[in-house]
């Protein structure tokens, strides 16, 4: 990535969003390279599995709960599909479902994806992100439902890979 790691940043540079100035991950050094590799361990890929990388994100999480533009900076992200990064606390599969709840709600949220770029003009994409932030504004419980659920899906998965039997061949007989 760049030395402009944060969501904030890449969303300025990409939308020239005025909100993204205003995000406490702004705050956060990054013209250092070493500044920039902890934004990016703290908002960028979610890959990382060892323990500090994990530690990070959820002190990024913390850091987007009590952050001014959080709701502009999550639909943005929903809108526009994001695939990498931390954006208003929550990883790409908690933003897929938080989007899927929304357009059961009757909100358009995501567009068809066009080479994974979603294919919406300018103006449509401003407009459905001002409609997804202002339905988290008026529902800033859901992403803390989403995240829990989820928390509770992967949890659920590891315990069925662990109930799983490991089946050993029979002893062969001479």
């Amino acid at each position: 990535m760049s030395d402009t790691t944060t969501p904030m940043f890449r969303a300025t540079a990409r939308l020239g969003t005025a909100y993204a100035l205003e995000g406490l991950c702004s705050f956060f050094p990054h013209d250092d390279p070493r500044s920039a590799r902890l934004s990016d361990r703290m908002w960028g890929l979610e890959h990382g599995d060892a323990q500090a990388d994990r530690d990070l994100r959820h002190a990024a999480r913390r850091v987007c709960e009590l952050c001014p533009v959080r709701h502009q900076c999550l639909a943005d992200a929903m809108v526009n599909q994001l695939q990498d990064g931390i954006y208003g606390g929550l990883g790409r599969t908690e933003r897929k479902t938080l989007a899927r709840i929304a357009e059961q709600q009757g909100l358009p949220v995501r567009g068809v994806l066009v080479r994974g770029m979603p294919a919406l003009s300018a103006s449509e994409a401003l407009r459905r992100r001002t409609l997804v932030a202002a339905w988290l504004e008026a529902h800033p419980e859901m992403p803390a439902v989403v995240r829990e659920h989820e928390a509770r899906t992967r949890r659920e998965h590891r315990h069925r890979q662990q109930a799983q039997p490991t089946l050993t061949p029979p002893p062969i007989e001479q």
